[in-house]
């Protein structure tokens, strides 16, 4: 069995080079002073120490590129063909109505297919109302769904605009609430599901 390590290494450099994260962003992540440090490990024979270590996997792991189970990751290098381009798309506050699916597409940004989970595509987060769930800057996997799952976080189109809620079913009733305890419940007659956050990516930065 591969080390955690030598499973790790190859998705950090793969990051880095997509330029998706920086040698000094991961230094701050894993609380090494010298980004060169960060260098030596991709790009020698060096390796990080434990705890250095499971500071690398927990930040794959929030970026959504770890989980222990994956086969892939047991048994062979990563290719291209593990991982999917999700779009993404025009920001979406959590709190205020702005969002445009499927126009101006930012970016393309890589996942591993398994991690992605049948998402199609990627919205940032502006708002607070999430908070600590879903923090200004996180970036939300979206998987398209059409009918409410209670308890889950769902993109929601309401007459106001566009939402990211929880969506809780109340005697046939629909509710939408923030995990932010600043910001009330509501309910609305009129609205529309347009997916499910299936994967959030903390922001880093």
């Amino acid at each position: 069995m591969i080390s955690e390590w030598e499973k790790a290494k190859p998705i950090l450099i793969m990051l880095v080079r997509d330029k998706k994260i920086t040698q000094k962003q991961i230094a701050q992540r894993v609380h090494v002073s010298d980004p060169g440090t960060i260098g030596d490990w991709l790009w020698s024979h060096q390796k990080p120490a434990g705890k250095y270590l499971a500071s690398i996997v927990d930040l794959l792991k929030d970026m959504g590129y770890w989980e222990e189970k994956i086969q892939e990751f047991e048994n062979v290098p990563l290719k291209k063909t593990d991982f999917i381009e999700l779009p993404l798309l025009a920001n979406i506050p959590a709190g205020e109505p702005e969002f445009y699916e499927g126009k101006n597409v930012i970016d393309k940004i890589p996942f591993n297919r398994r991690l992605a989970d049948g998402a199609k595509y990627v919205i940032k987060c502006t708002g607070d109302s999430m908070e600590p769930s879903i923090q200004k800057g996180d970036l939300c996997l979206i998987r398209p769904e059409t009918e409410p799952i209670n308890n889950k976080v769902m993109v929601v189109q309401t007459p106001h605009g566009n939402f990211i809620k929880r969506v809780v079913a109340k005697n046939g009733i629909i509710e939408l609430h923030s995990d932010n305890i600043k910001f009330k419940s509501y309910k609305l007659n009129e609205i529309k599901i347009r997916g499910q956050v299936v994967r959030v990516i903390k922001n880093i930065e």
